[in-house]
Protein backbone atom coordinates (compact mmCIF):
# COMPACT_ATOMS: atom_id res chain seq x y z
CA UNK A 1 0.00 0.00 0.00
CA UNK A 2 2.84 2.42 0.70
CA UNK A 3 4.34 1.65 -2.48
CA UNK A 4 1.24 2.65 -3.96
CA UNK A 5 0.85 5.86 -2.46
CA UNK A 6 4.46 6.72 -3.29
CA UNK A 7 3.69 6.46 -7.13
CA UNK A 8 0.59 7.89 -7.23
CA UNK A 9 2.18 10.79 -5.22
CA UNK A 10 4.98 11.08 -7.41
CA UNK A 11 2.37 11.30 -10.43
CA UNK A 12 0.96 14.09 -8.62
CA UNK A 13 3.78 15.52 -8.68
CA UNK A 14 4.58 14.77 -12.57
CA UNK A 15 1.19 16.05 -13.79
CA UNK A 16 2.11 19.33 -11.57
CA UNK A 17 5.55 20.24 -12.97
CA UNK A 18 3.87 19.77 -16.65
CA UNK A 19 1.35 22.61 -15.24
CA UNK A 20 3.80 24.61 -14.75
CA UNK A 21 6.20 24.51 -17.44
CA UNK A 22 3.01 25.17 -19.26
CA UNK A 23 2.26 28.39 -17.40
CA UNK A 24 5.55 29.29 -18.28
CA UNK A 25 5.50 28.76 -21.98
CA UNK A 26 1.48 31.05 -21.88
CA UNK A 27 3.15 34.05 -20.25
CA UNK A 28 1.60 36.04 -18.05
CA UNK A 29 -1.02 37.93 -20.20
CA UNK A 30 -4.76 37.79 -19.41
CA UNK A 31 -5.12 33.92 -19.55
CA UNK A 32 -8.49 32.79 -17.61
CA UNK A 33 -6.50 29.47 -16.93
CA UNK A 34 -5.01 28.16 -13.64
CA UNK A 35 -3.24 25.06 -12.46
CA UNK A 36 -2.64 24.14 -8.85
CA UNK A 37 -1.67 21.36 -6.17
CA UNK A 38 -3.45 20.54 -3.23
CA UNK A 39 -3.01 18.08 -0.18
CA UNK A 40 -4.74 17.01 2.63
CA UNK A 41 -6.58 14.37 4.70
CA UNK A 42 -9.77 13.12 4.57
CA UNK A 43 -12.30 10.73 6.21
CA UNK A 44 -14.63 8.42 5.78
CA UNK A 45 -18.43 8.83 7.15
CA UNK A 46 -19.70 4.88 6.90
CA UNK A 47 -23.06 2.76 7.31
CA UNK A 48 -23.10 1.99 11.42
CA UNK A 49 -24.22 -1.13 9.79
CA UNK A 50 -20.74 -1.84 8.01
CA UNK A 51 -18.87 -3.40 11.20
CA UNK A 52 -15.91 -5.23 11.02
CA UNK A 53 -14.31 -7.54 13.38
CA UNK A 54 -11.14 -5.72 15.34
CA UNK A 55 -8.84 -7.39 17.94
CA UNK A 56 -10.18 -9.54 20.39
CA UNK A 57 -12.91 -10.67 18.20
CA UNK A 58 -15.74 -7.64 18.83
CA UNK A 59 -16.97 -5.61 16.46
CA UNK A 60 -16.66 -1.72 16.51
CA UNK A 61 -17.36 0.64 14.25
CA UNK A 62 -14.31 3.69 13.89
CA UNK A 63 -13.12 5.64 10.66
CA UNK A 64 -9.84 7.79 10.65
CA UNK A 65 -8.19 10.76 8.89
CA UNK A 66 -5.79 9.55 5.77
CA UNK A 67 -3.38 11.46 3.25
CA UNK A 68 -5.06 12.55 0.03
CA UNK A 69 -3.88 14.63 -2.84
CA UNK A 70 -5.09 16.29 -6.20
CA UNK A 71 -3.81 18.44 -8.90
CA UNK A 72 -6.00 20.79 -10.32
CA UNK A 73 -7.09 22.92 -13.50
CA UNK A 74 -9.34 26.20 -13.33
CA UNK A 75 -11.02 28.14 -16.11
CA UNK A 76 -11.91 31.49 -15.06
CA UNK A 77 -15.35 32.35 -16.59
CA UNK A 78 -15.41 35.67 -14.39
CA UNK A 79 -14.29 37.69 -10.91
CA UNK A 80 -17.09 35.93 -9.11
CA UNK A 81 -17.54 32.34 -11.24
CA UNK A 82 -15.17 29.56 -12.49
CA UNK A 83 -14.34 26.03 -12.85
CA UNK A 84 -12.12 23.75 -11.78
CA UNK A 85 -11.25 19.81 -12.57
CA UNK A 86 -9.74 18.14 -10.61
CA UNK A 87 -7.32 14.17 -11.01
CA UNK A 88 -6.42 13.23 -7.41
CA UNK A 89 -5.94 10.25 -5.14
CA UNK A 90 -6.60 9.07 -1.37
CA UNK A 91 -7.12 6.83 0.78
CA UNK A 92 -10.20 5.64 3.59
CA UNK A 93 -9.61 3.69 5.98
CA UNK A 94 -10.28 2.85 9.74
CA UNK A 95 -6.93 3.62 10.82
CA UNK A 96 -3.48 4.71 9.66
CA UNK A 97 -1.37 2.47 7.42
CA UNK A 98 -1.07 -0.62 9.71
CA UNK A 99 -2.43 0.30 12.29
CA UNK A 100 -6.14 -0.03 10.14
CA UNK A 101 -8.17 -3.13 9.02
CA UNK A 102 -8.75 -1.62 6.00
CA UNK A 103 -7.60 0.94 3.53
CA UNK A 104 -9.97 1.69 0.45
CA UNK A 105 -7.60 3.88 -2.08
CA UNK A 106 -9.45 6.06 -4.15
CA UNK A 107 -8.86 7.61 -7.22
CA UNK A 108 -11.01 10.88 -8.67
CA UNK A 109 -11.70 12.84 -10.99
CA UNK A 110 -13.88 16.26 -9.94
CA UNK A 111 -15.89 19.04 -11.82
CA UNK A 112 -16.65 21.66 -9.86
CA UNK A 113 -18.45 25.22 -9.61
CA UNK A 114 -16.80 27.68 -7.55
CA UNK A 115 -18.46 30.31 -6.32
CA UNK A 116 -17.09 33.46 -5.22
CA UNK A 117 -18.69 35.27 -2.42
CA UNK A 118 -17.57 38.66 -3.03
CA UNK A 119 -14.93 40.47 -5.27
CA UNK A 120 -11.54 39.25 -6.00
CA UNK A 121 -9.14 41.00 -3.87
CA UNK A 122 -6.21 39.18 -1.33
CA UNK A 123 -8.38 37.39 0.64
CA UNK A 124 -11.32 35.03 -1.51
CA UNK A 125 -14.12 33.11 0.37
CA UNK A 126 -15.87 30.98 -2.00
CA UNK A 127 -18.50 27.89 -1.81
CA UNK A 128 -18.73 25.22 -4.45
CA UNK A 129 -20.65 22.03 -5.80
CA UNK A 130 -19.53 19.38 -8.51
CA UNK A 131 -20.00 15.73 -9.37
CA UNK A 132 -17.14 13.52 -9.39
CA UNK A 133 -16.08 9.59 -10.29
CA UNK A 134 -14.26 7.16 -8.47
CA UNK A 135 -12.81 4.03 -8.96
CA UNK A 136 -11.67 2.76 -5.61
CA UNK A 137 -10.37 -0.63 -4.41
CA UNK A 138 -11.06 -2.35 -1.27
CA UNK A 139 -7.91 -3.67 0.63
CA UNK A 140 -8.01 -6.06 3.96
CA UNK A 141 -4.86 -4.72 5.60
CA UNK A 142 -4.59 -7.39 8.77
CA UNK A 143 -5.22 -10.73 9.03
CA UNK A 144 -8.17 -11.25 11.05
CA UNK A 145 -9.99 -8.53 8.78
CA UNK A 146 -9.14 -11.14 6.05
CA UNK A 147 -10.56 -13.71 7.90
CA UNK A 148 -13.78 -11.89 8.49
CA UNK A 149 -13.83 -11.00 4.68
CA UNK A 150 -12.98 -14.93 4.37
CA UNK A 151 -16.28 -16.34 6.17
CA UNK A 152 -18.22 -13.26 4.52
CA UNK A 153 -18.48 -13.77 0.36
CA UNK A 154 -19.84 -10.22 0.16
CA UNK A 155 -17.16 -8.56 0.99
CA UNK A 156 -14.55 -11.16 0.38
CA UNK A 157 -15.72 -10.51 -3.08
CA UNK A 158 -14.45 -6.90 -3.07
CA UNK A 159 -10.85 -7.70 -2.43
CA UNK A 160 -8.44 -6.96 -4.78
CA UNK A 161 -10.72 -5.23 -7.68
CA UNK A 162 -11.56 -2.19 -8.75
CA UNK A 163 -14.86 -0.55 -8.96
CA UNK A 164 -16.19 3.08 -10.61
CA UNK A 165 -19.07 4.60 -8.91
CA UNK A 166 -20.09 8.48 -8.54
CA UNK A 167 -20.19 11.70 -6.16
CA UNK A 168 -21.50 14.50 -5.31
CA UNK A 169 -19.85 17.03 -3.86
CA UNK A 170 -20.41 20.09 -1.86
CA UNK A 171 -17.57 22.38 0.23
CA UNK A 172 -16.32 26.07 0.67
CA UNK A 173 -13.29 27.29 1.14
CA UNK A 174 -10.71 30.72 1.35
CA UNK A 175 -8.28 31.53 -1.62
CA UNK A 176 -5.35 34.32 -0.10
CA UNK A 177 -3.32 35.55 -2.53
CA UNK A 178 -0.09 36.32 -2.36
CA UNK A 179 0.89 37.81 -5.52
CA UNK A 180 -0.92 38.51 -9.04
CA UNK A 181 -0.36 34.81 -9.56
CA UNK A 182 0.30 32.64 -6.96
CA UNK A 183 -2.69 31.61 -4.18
CA UNK A 184 -2.92 29.52 -1.24
CA UNK A 185 -6.11 27.66 -1.05
CA UNK A 186 -7.84 25.66 1.94
CA UNK A 187 -11.11 24.13 1.30
CA UNK A 188 -13.24 21.74 2.75
CA UNK A 189 -16.13 19.32 1.18
CA UNK A 190 -18.03 16.22 1.96
CA UNK A 191 -18.50 13.60 -1.04
CA UNK A 192 -21.46 11.15 -0.98
CA UNK A 193 -20.79 8.21 -3.06
CA UNK A 194 -23.44 6.02 -4.94
CA UNK A 195 -21.33 3.43 -3.64
CA UNK A 196 -22.01 1.25 -0.34
CA UNK A 197 -18.65 -0.49 -0.13
CA UNK A 198 -15.92 1.72 0.72
CA UNK A 199 -16.04 0.04 3.73
CA UNK A 200 -16.39 -3.52 2.60
CA UNK A 201 -19.76 -3.59 4.37
CA UNK A 202 -22.47 -3.50 1.51
CA UNK A 203 -23.65 -6.89 2.54
CA UNK A 204 -25.22 -4.58 5.70
CA UNK A 205 -25.55 -1.53 4.92
CA UNK A 206 -28.49 0.51 4.07
CA UNK A 207 -27.52 3.78 3.01
CA UNK A 208 -24.17 4.99 0.79
CA UNK A 209 -21.18 6.03 1.71
CA UNK A 210 -19.41 9.05 2.03
CA UNK A 211 -16.13 10.50 2.97
CA UNK A 212 -15.03 14.22 4.46
CA UNK A 213 -12.35 16.17 2.54
CA UNK A 214 -10.16 19.17 3.69
CA UNK A 215 -6.83 19.94 1.82
CA UNK A 216 -4.58 23.16 1.37
CA UNK A 217 -2.21 23.67 -1.64
CA UNK A 218 -1.40 26.60 -3.96
CA UNK A 219 -2.59 28.03 -6.88
CA UNK A 220 -0.74 29.34 -9.65
CA UNK A 221 -2.64 31.95 -12.94
CA UNK A 222 -1.28 32.27 -15.82
CA UNK A 223 -3.53 36.12 -16.07
CA UNK A 224 -2.50 38.45 -12.83
CA UNK A 225 -5.37 38.60 -11.04
CA UNK A 226 -6.12 41.44 -8.65
CA UNK A 227 -5.20 42.27 -5.41
CA UNK A 228 -7.57 44.79 -3.99
CA UNK A 229 -6.43 46.12 -0.66
CA UNK A 230 -6.14 49.31 0.81
CA UNK A 231 -2.92 51.35 -0.34
CA UNK A 232 0.18 52.52 2.62
CA UNK A 233 1.40 55.11 2.97
CA UNK A 234 4.53 53.72 1.18
CA UNK A 235 2.64 53.04 -1.62
CA UNK A 236 1.13 56.89 -2.07
CA UNK A 237 4.30 58.46 -1.42
CA UNK A 238 5.46 56.43 -4.23
CA UNK A 239 2.61 57.36 -6.71
CA UNK A 240 3.31 60.77 -5.99
CA UNK A 241 7.05 60.20 -6.69
CA UNK A 242 5.96 58.87 -10.05
CA UNK A 243 3.64 61.51 -11.22
CA UNK A 244 5.10 64.55 -10.06
CA UNK A 245 6.69 65.49 -13.27
CA UNK A 246 2.50 66.04 -14.35
CA UNK A 247 1.94 68.00 -11.06
CA UNK A 248 1.30 71.31 -13.09
CA UNK A 249 -2.12 69.39 -14.49
CA UNK A 250 -4.62 70.53 -12.35
CA UNK A 251 -6.93 67.87 -12.37
CA UNK A 252 -4.15 65.33 -10.84
CA UNK A 253 -3.01 68.03 -8.25
CA UNK A 254 -6.62 67.55 -6.44
CA UNK A 255 -6.75 64.47 -6.47
CA UNK A 256 -3.45 63.88 -4.62
CA UNK A 257 -4.51 66.71 -2.53
CA UNK A 258 -7.98 64.78 -2.11
CA UNK A 259 -5.80 61.47 -1.10
CA UNK A 260 -3.82 63.18 1.34
CA UNK A 261 -6.71 65.18 3.12
CA UNK A 262 -8.46 61.48 3.32
CA UNK A 263 -4.86 60.31 5.55
CA UNK A 264 -5.27 63.49 7.66
CA UNK A 265 -8.71 62.40 8.54
CA UNK A 266 -7.77 59.17 9.13
CA UNK A 267 -4.31 59.70 10.58
CA UNK A 268 -4.93 56.85 13.34
CA UNK A 269 -4.06 54.37 10.73
CA UNK A 270 -0.67 55.54 10.12
CA UNK A 271 2.19 55.81 11.96
CA UNK A 272 2.99 59.11 13.13
CA UNK A 273 6.49 59.11 11.45
CA UNK A 274 4.47 58.12 8.07
CA UNK A 275 2.50 61.04 8.59
CA UNK A 276 5.30 63.96 9.17
CA UNK A 277 6.92 62.25 5.89
CA UNK A 278 3.67 63.19 4.20
CA UNK A 279 3.41 66.39 5.40
CA UNK A 280 6.93 66.92 4.36
CA UNK A 281 6.89 65.71 0.98
CA UNK A 282 3.72 67.87 0.55
CA UNK A 283 5.42 70.83 1.46
CA UNK A 284 8.20 69.73 -1.23
CA UNK A 285 5.66 69.49 -3.58
CA UNK A 286 4.16 72.62 -2.98
CA UNK A 287 7.50 74.51 -3.33
CA UNK A 288 7.98 72.83 -6.82
CA UNK A 289 4.47 73.50 -8.34
CA UNK A 290 5.20 77.43 -6.96
CA UNK A 291 8.28 77.30 -9.36
CA UNK A 292 6.39 75.60 -12.08
CA UNK A 293 3.85 78.09 -12.03
CA UNK A 294 6.68 80.94 -12.02
CA UNK A 295 8.42 78.82 -15.04
CA UNK A 296 4.89 78.54 -16.94
CA UNK A 297 4.11 82.09 -16.60
CA UNK A 298 7.28 82.90 -17.93
CA UNK A 299 6.72 80.66 -20.74
CA UNK A 300 2.76 82.45 -21.51
CA UNK A 301 4.83 85.71 -21.42
CA UNK A 302 7.34 84.74 -24.18
CA UNK A 303 4.49 82.54 -26.31
CA UNK A 304 2.44 85.74 -26.34
CA UNK A 305 5.48 87.74 -27.59
CA UNK A 306 6.24 85.04 -30.24
CA UNK A 307 2.65 84.74 -31.12
CA UNK A 308 2.53 88.86 -31.38
CA UNK A 309 5.24 89.02 -33.77
CA UNK A 310 4.17 86.05 -35.80
CA UNK A 311 0.96 87.89 -36.49
CA UNK A 312 2.79 91.33 -37.31
CA UNK A 313 4.39 89.45 -39.67
CA UNK A 314 1.69 87.55 -41.42
CA UNK A 315 0.20 90.89 -41.38
CA UNK A 316 2.72 92.60 -43.21
CA UNK A 317 2.80 89.17 -45.74
CA UNK A 318 -0.78 90.27 -46.45
CA UNK A 319 0.21 93.81 -46.89
CA UNK A 320 2.32 92.71 -49.72
CA UNK A 321 0.13 90.62 -51.40
CA UNK A 322 -3.08 92.25 -54.38
CA UNK A 323 -6.33 91.12 -54.42
CA UNK A 324 -9.80 92.07 -53.93
CA UNK A 325 -10.54 93.41 -50.72
CA UNK A 326 -7.38 93.64 -49.47
CA UNK A 327 -7.58 96.10 -46.99
CA UNK A 328 -10.49 94.70 -45.48
CA UNK A 329 -9.17 91.75 -45.24
CA UNK A 330 -6.27 93.21 -43.48
CA UNK A 331 -8.32 94.96 -41.01
CA UNK A 332 -10.48 91.99 -39.86
CA UNK A 333 -7.42 89.73 -39.77
CA UNK A 334 -5.44 92.02 -37.31
CA UNK A 335 -8.78 92.24 -35.04
CA UNK A 336 -9.01 88.66 -35.10
CA UNK A 337 -5.56 87.92 -33.56
CA UNK A 338 -5.89 90.74 -31.61
CA UNK A 339 -8.88 89.30 -30.18
CA UNK A 340 -6.61 85.79 -29.67
CA UNK A 341 -4.06 87.61 -27.60
CA UNK A 342 -6.28 88.91 -25.61
CA UNK A 343 -8.31 85.83 -24.87
CA UNK A 344 -11.80 86.74 -26.73
CA UNK A 345 -11.77 83.07 -28.28
CA UNK A 346 -15.34 83.39 -29.24
CA UNK A 347 -15.03 86.55 -30.97
CA UNK A 348 -11.29 85.50 -33.09
CA UNK A 349 -13.65 81.86 -33.92
CA UNK A 350 -16.18 84.21 -35.14
CA UNK A 351 -14.32 86.65 -36.92
CA UNK A 352 -11.81 84.49 -38.89
CA UNK A 353 -15.14 82.26 -39.66
CA UNK A 354 -16.16 85.00 -41.64
CA UNK A 355 -12.85 85.97 -43.30
CA UNK A 356 -12.76 82.24 -44.36
CA UNK A 357 -15.69 82.39 -45.80
CA UNK A 358 -15.65 85.70 -47.55
CA UNK A 359 -12.38 85.22 -48.92
CA UNK A 360 -11.98 81.51 -49.87
CA UNK A 361 -9.01 81.79 -52.22
CA UNK A 362 -7.18 84.16 -49.94
CA UNK A 363 -3.56 83.38 -49.80
CA UNK A 364 -4.10 83.72 -45.54
CA UNK A 365 -7.71 81.62 -46.18
CA UNK A 366 -5.81 78.52 -44.49
CA UNK A 367 -4.74 81.07 -41.50
CA UNK A 368 -7.83 81.66 -40.49
CA UNK A 369 -8.44 78.03 -40.53
CA UNK A 370 -5.74 77.57 -38.36
CA UNK A 371 -6.10 80.42 -35.70
CA UNK A 372 -9.76 79.12 -35.40
CA UNK A 373 -8.29 75.92 -33.79
CA UNK A 374 -6.03 77.50 -31.92
CA UNK A 375 -8.94 79.57 -30.02
CA UNK A 376 -10.80 76.28 -29.89
CA UNK A 377 -7.84 74.77 -28.54
CA UNK A 378 -7.61 77.66 -25.92
CA UNK A 379 -11.29 77.26 -24.96
CA UNK A 380 -9.77 73.40 -24.53
CA UNK A 381 -12.71 72.39 -26.72
CA UNK A 382 -9.93 69.74 -27.86
CA UNK A 383 -12.43 68.02 -30.15
CA UNK A 384 -13.76 71.30 -32.52
CA UNK A 385 -9.88 72.12 -32.12
CA UNK A 386 -8.94 69.17 -33.64
CA UNK A 387 -11.42 69.45 -36.44
CA UNK A 388 -10.78 72.60 -36.96
CA UNK A 389 -6.73 71.85 -37.37
CA UNK A 390 -7.78 68.90 -39.72
CA UNK A 391 -9.54 71.47 -42.14
CA UNK A 392 -6.26 73.18 -42.97
CA UNK A 393 -4.89 70.04 -44.87
CA UNK A 394 -8.05 70.76 -47.43
CA UNK A 395 -6.28 73.73 -48.80
CA UNK A 396 -3.57 73.28 -51.83
CA UNK A 397 -1.22 75.61 -49.83
CA UNK A 398 -1.20 76.78 -46.10
CA UNK A 399 2.21 78.59 -44.25
CA UNK A 400 0.60 76.19 -41.20
CA UNK A 401 0.64 73.06 -42.39
CA UNK A 402 3.88 72.23 -39.83
CA UNK A 403 2.04 74.12 -36.92
CA UNK A 404 -1.45 72.40 -37.34
CA UNK A 405 0.17 68.93 -37.34
CA UNK A 406 1.80 69.58 -34.17
CA UNK A 407 -1.30 71.15 -32.55
CA UNK A 408 -2.84 68.00 -33.98
CA UNK A 409 -0.49 65.85 -31.79
CA UNK A 410 -1.66 68.25 -29.12
CA UNK A 411 -5.36 67.88 -29.38
CA UNK A 412 -5.37 64.44 -29.01
CA UNK A 413 -2.66 64.29 -26.66
CA UNK A 414 -5.29 66.44 -24.34
CA UNK A 415 -8.13 63.43 -25.13
CA UNK A 416 -5.74 60.59 -24.52
CA UNK A 417 -5.06 59.50 -27.37
CA UNK A 418 -1.70 58.80 -27.03
CA UNK A 419 -1.57 56.33 -30.56
CA UNK A 420 -2.69 59.14 -32.72
CA UNK A 421 -0.56 62.40 -30.79
CA UNK A 422 2.69 60.46 -31.43
CA UNK A 423 1.90 60.33 -35.02
CA UNK A 424 1.42 63.45 -35.52
CA UNK A 425 4.31 64.58 -33.53
CA UNK A 426 6.32 61.99 -35.62
CA UNK A 427 5.10 63.42 -38.67
CA UNK A 428 6.48 66.81 -37.60
CA UNK A 429 9.66 65.19 -37.62
CA UNK A 430 9.33 63.49 -40.69
CA UNK A 431 7.35 65.28 -43.09
CA UNK A 432 8.95 68.52 -42.09
CA UNK A 433 12.44 68.40 -40.90
CA UNK A 434 13.32 71.78 -41.10
CA UNK A 435 10.20 73.35 -38.94
CA UNK A 436 10.53 75.12 -36.10
CA UNK A 437 8.42 73.34 -33.95
CA UNK A 438 10.64 69.75 -34.57
CA UNK A 439 12.33 70.13 -31.51
CA UNK A 440 9.03 70.81 -29.86
CA UNK A 441 7.90 67.37 -31.46
CA UNK A 442 10.86 65.65 -30.26
CA UNK A 443 10.22 67.13 -26.79
CA UNK A 444 6.54 65.62 -26.88
CA UNK A 445 7.17 62.56 -28.03
CA UNK A 446 9.66 62.05 -25.27
CA UNK A 447 6.81 62.94 -22.45
CA UNK A 448 4.83 60.41 -24.26
CA UNK A 449 7.44 57.41 -24.28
Amino acid sequence: MRTKVLIHTLLLFGLLLGGTVLAQQEGEGDSKLAFGLNLGLQKPFVDIAGYVPVRDGELYHHTAFAPAGEVMAKLLINNRFNLSLALGYGIVGDGFFDTSSYETNILNVDLKANINLMDPGKVNPYLFIGLGMINYEYAATIDYSKDYAANNPETGDLLGNRYFNGSFILGGGLEMMTSPHFAINLFADYRHTTSDELDGGSFQGTSKDGYFNGRVGFTYYLGERPMRAAPTAEELLAEMEQGEADLTDEGELAMFEARLDELDTDEAEYTMENYVRLKSRMDELNRLIDGTENELEELRTNLDFKNQRISDLEAELQRRTSGFGTDNFTLSYESALRNFHARTYENTIQIMGELKERFPSHKLASNCQYWMGEAFFGMRNYQAAAEAFHAVFNYDFSYKFDDATLMLGRCYHKMNNLDRARSFFQQVLEQYPDSEYVEKARQWLGRIG
